[in-house]
C-alpha cells in the first residue's frame, strides 16, 4: 500500500517535532528553541507539516515582509524588496528524503503565493529552479 501523507498546517502540538527535525539539520538551517519557533510561527504566512501516518516529516516556514525578525538573510529581503515571501526553513527527516516531501511543500507554498497575491508579483529566482527542489511550475519562472 502506498504511502499517504498529507500537507497540512503546522500546529503548537507539532512543535517537539519540528523542533528536532531542525535540530537534526541545523548546520543548514540554524538553532531554534521553542520560544524562537512560537515566535516565528505566530509570524509566519505559511507555516506547514508534511505528515505520514501520524509522523512529522518535514516542515517550511515562510515570512512575508514586516516581520519582526533577526536573521540578516530576512533582513537583506526587507531592505530589497516591498513584497515578498522569504523560506526561512525547509526540513525534511533524513528517514523520508526521496518521496517528494520536499517538492511537495514548495509547491504548496507556490500555490498559496499564487492566490496569497497577483500571479505578476510573484517572483521566484532562477537559482531556486535550479538548485534541485523539483519542477518548478512555467508560471513561476523569470525569464
Amino acid at each position: 500500500m502506498p504511502v499517504q501523507t498529507m500537507i497540512r498546517d503546522a500546529a503548537p502540538e507539532d512543535f517537539a517535532a519540528i523542533l528536532a527535525l531542525n535540530d537534526a539539520a541545523v548546520h543548514y538551517t540554524s538553532p531554534m528553541d521553542l520560544a524562537r519557533l512560537q515566535m516565528l510561527h505566530a509570524q509566519a504566512a505559511y507555516h506547514r507539516v508534511a505528515e505520514t501516518d501520524g509522523r512529522i516529516d518535514a516542515f517550511l516556514l515562510a515570512l512575508r515582509e514586516r516581520a519582526s525578525y533577526d536573521s540578516p538573510n530576512y533582513l537583506w529581503f526587507q531592505r530589497s524588496y516591498s513584497r515578498f515571501l522569504y523560506v526561512d526553513r525547509i526540513v525534511v527527516a533524513a528517514a523520508a528524503r526521496g518521496r517528494g516531501l520536499g517538492i511537495q511543500l514548495y509547491e504548496d507554498l507556490f500555490a498559496f503565493a499564487a492566490r496569497a497575491c497577483h500571479a505578476r508579483d510573484l517572483r521566484i529566482r532562477r537559482r531556486a529552479a535550479e538548485s534541485g527542489v523539483g519542477k518548478i511550475p512555467q508560471a513561476f519562472r523569470l525569464p
